[in-house]
């Protein structure tokens, strides 16, 4: 079934079914592992505090352009929420409010169809339809992150066959075992999608729902230089002023 506005709610997964039967088969989180996923050398990582002891902030991904916070539960670390899920709404208005390192612009992560032109309703396990599992579809970028760049292992295969969940963080933080919001790509104003970092499929839920924020800004974002580097600056302004303060007196 081809649509482009959805009205009827049969397609729309229950999210706390899903995670319910999700946590029968928890995921095997795993270190960080450079055989999985192309992130060792399609992530940039960006430094944005101007302090390099505490690692990067953010990772610039140079497949989708966009980069990703370095924080993958960014509402709770800012005291949005205690545990960083929200609803839709009130995601996408966080996204916008925020002023992170002195940047603003974030969003949740864009989906459109997988096939480039009209959203596929319906579940496969081959990343075929805009439901189902193995998306690698450049379009819904929170997919695109778990499949490819990080090279998770979803619950089941392209053939449909279930299998253990294997993932990773990568060289992210805070990852949640839960669903992330996407935005955009469907003119519905009930429901939204998402994609489940437990399982790795992608749904299309109720905005009501309580789900995980993980936020994102269009192309790289503008280098923060070192510390030392600073002082490097302010050295020099101070010599020029001294020069000009000279000159000014002769």
């Amino acid at each position: 079934m081809k649509s482009s506005t959805p009205t009827s709610t049969g397609w729309r997964r229950p999210v706390g079914l899903a995670l319910a039967l999700a946590s029968l088969c928890a995921p095997a989180w795993s270190a960080s592992n450079p055989a999985m996923g192309t992130w060792t050398t399609t992530l940039q990582g960006r430094e944005l505090d101007g302090n390099t002891t505490n690692g990067f902030e953010a990772w610039y991904d140079t497949v989708l352009d966009i980069t990703w916070l370095a924080d993958a539960n960014v509402a709770a670390t800012r005291g949005a929420t205690v545990t960083g899920l929200m609803g839709w709404q009130a995601a996408t208005d966080f996204a916008a409010n925020l002023s992170l390192y002195g940047l603003s612009g974030w969003r949740l992560p864009g989906n459109g169809p997988v096939n480039g032109s009209s959203f596929v309703f319906g579940t496969s396990y081959n990343g075929s339809t805009d439901a189902g599992w193995n998306i690698t579809s450049t379009e819904s970028e929170l997919s695109h992150l778990y499949n490819v760049t990080l090279g998770n292992q979803g619950s089941y295969t392209t053939a449909g066959v279930a299998r253990s969940i294997v993932t990773q963080d990568g060289p992210f933080t805070n990852i949640l075992p839960n669903y992330y919001w996407s935005s955009g790509g469907i003119s519905d104003t009930s429901g939204a999608w998402v994609v489940s970092f437990q399982g790795g499929d992608q749904s299309f839920v109720s905005k009501g729902n309580a789900l995980g924020v993980w936020l994102v800004r269009d192309g790289d974002v503008p280098a923060v230089p070192e510390p030392g580097t600073w002082g490097l600056m302010g050295a020099g302004l101070a010599a020029v002023l001294a020069w000009r303060r000279r000159a000014a007196a002769r």
